[in-house]
């Protein structure tokens, strides 16, 4: 999935309005027949946003900009105003919108070091993302946007260990899959592998479910894979994860854990 993702990238990443992985399971779209495509081109270092009429089969420049870096967005049909992450002068990396009604771009956040993961609520009102602080250079947290009070709020903000590797939303029910690590724990794996010259063992993640105002609701499992990706099913019962078999290996696997037994089925081999 790793080298999938990274094919994707290098060539177009194509989402669904409330998408931002491939593999993300998402029955909420205000259309069958509309569909929200972000092509990134890493030679001009431009990405387009398109609508595409799948009845007519016609597709839409709705707004395109020049990025050193691939960006996530999301998209508000509600309002007709595109979200997304881009750099500033300071170096960092913060949270845009543009008004697709009048072409009118606006910066919303300065806090933050960096801003990559987005996806929007079923409202069209919060902005879930994965950040990293100004102070901090890799223990990742979940934080929210509110659009209509321009409100920021950082997830368990004090947690110098604990970092967001993936997360998503899922508007049928209005809470999160989050997948997290200890980075502690990481960096005594790394050192161990550097000091034995051993085979780099996969990180444990922990799957948690969290609702909208980042409240944990339920651990799910610790699972120690090479993650990619995870996802919560449409009807909430499960969770999809996307792992490696290894660090440097082609061998990637995609599983469903059901929430109330614990267990896991393979959905490819």
């Amino acid at each position: 999935m790793k080298r999938l993702t990274l094919i994707l990238i290098i060539t177009v990443m194509i989402c669904i309005v409330f998408s931002k992985k491939i593999f993300s399971i998402d029955d909420h779209i205000p259309s069958e027949s509309k569909l929200y495509i972000n092509v990134f081109d890493p030679k001009s270092l431009k990405f387009t946003f398109y609508h595409f009429d799948q009845s007519q089969n016609k597709s839409k420049v709705l707004f395109s900009k020049e990025t050193t870096d691939f960006t996530a967005f999301a998209y508000s049909e509600r309002t007709n105003i595109l979200y997304f992450a881009d750099g500033i002068s300071d170096h960092t990396i913060q949270l845009f919108e543009n008004d697709l009604n009048t072409n009118q771009m606006k910066q919303l956040t300065t806090v933050f070091h960096n801003v990559d993961f987005i996806q929007i609520d079923k409202a069209q009102r919060i902005i879930f993302m994965r950040v990293l602080l100004r102070d901090e250079l890799k223990n990742f947290h979940m934080a929210t946007y509110n659009l209509d009070t321009q409100k920021i709020q950082i997830w368990d903000e004090d947690n110098k260990d604990s970092s967001v590797l993936d997360f998503n939303y899922n508007p049928n029910n209005n809470q999160l899959i989050v997948v997290s690590f200890s980075e502690d724990e990481d960096q005594k794996k790394l050192d161990e592998v550097n000091k034995n010259q051993t085979k780099l063992q996969p990180t444990k993640y922990s799957l948690d479910i969290y609702d909208m105002e980042g409240q944990k609701k339920k651990h799910i499992a610790d699972v120690e894979r090479f993650i990619s990706g995870a996802s919560l099913a449409p009807d909430a019962n499960s969770v999809i994860i996307s792992y490696d078999e290894a660090i440097d290996s082609p061998i990637s696997h995609v599983v469903e854990i059901d929430i109330k037994t614990k267990k896991s089925k393979a959905l490819t081999r």
